[in-house]
């Protein structure tokens, strides 16, 4: 072969190398966006100098053994003072409350008019008037009557503030118990704002007051307090 036939082929081969070359182009890898997610998968390994630690799904929540406390617990927290003056200060519970001043308020005038009564007739009944043991009779019946309505109204004032406390009580724990189930949480404490002003009358009161003080620093999306009076039906003055 010639050498002017020898130039003419190897610059064709060159040619050719050259086209195929430059129409390989290498993967865009920079280009191939990032999984957004890791799985499925049942498990997930993470080792550590004191052995393998095993996370997985249990539940819904992030467990990391088979104990029911091996698990992470959502928590929230809930004023329930605040919640509770709320109700004891509704239309509800304050009229069975007036009701009952009310009618005590009317035996009270009929206990002051029969006291009115016994001043005008042994008012000046003094020791050795004829009417002086009749008017002692009198009066130890009359403050009996006194005596007894003070203790029967003490009493059903303190058994009405009970049942209205505990049944108070009962409706805030099935409120919290719906707000927690809709938002997903296990655990919701109650405690009272680090920031809340203090009305205690003495020191003793004023230590109480921050010890109940069980939060003293938490994000405000954890109160749940709003959530439950509103669940509720409850309004705040």
């Amino acid at each position: 072969m010639r050498l002017t036939e020898r130039f003419v082929i190897y610059g064709l081969i060159a040619t050719l190398l050259v086209v195929v070359l430059s129409q390989q182009r290498p993967p865009a890898i920079a280009s191939t966006p990032l999984a957004d997610e890791v799985g499925p998968t049942d498990a997930l390994v993470l080792r550590g100098s004191k052995g393998d630690l095993k996370v997985r799904n249990g539940d819904g929540r992030i467990a990391w053994g088979d104990r029911p406390t091996d698990r992470a617990m959502s928590v929230a927290f809930v004023d329930a003072d605040r919640i509770m003056s709320a109700f004891m200060e509704g239309d509800r519970l304050a009229d069975a409350r007036k009701s009952m001043e009310e009618r005590h308020e009317a035996r009270g005038k009929e206990i002051q008019q029969k006291r009115d009564d016994f001043m005008k007739e042994f008012g000046k009944v003094e020791p050795g008037h004829p009417d002086f043991d009749r008017a002692m009779e009198a009066w130890g019946a009359l403050r009996t009557t006194m005596e007894s309505w003070r203790e029967e109204m003490g009493k059903e004032y303190e058994g009405l503030l009970k049942e209205q406390i505990g049944s108070a009580w009962k409706e805030i724990l099935a409120g919290v118990d719906v707000v927690a189930e809709r938002r997903g949480i296990d655990i919701v404490l109650r405690f009272v704002p680090a920031t809340k002003e203090f009305d205690a009358e003495d020191p003793e009161g004023g230590i109480h007051q921050i010890f109940s003080r069980t939060a003293l620093r938490m994000p405000e999306a954890l109160d749940l307090t709003s959530d439950v009076l509103r669940e509720l039906n409850l309004k705040e003055d």
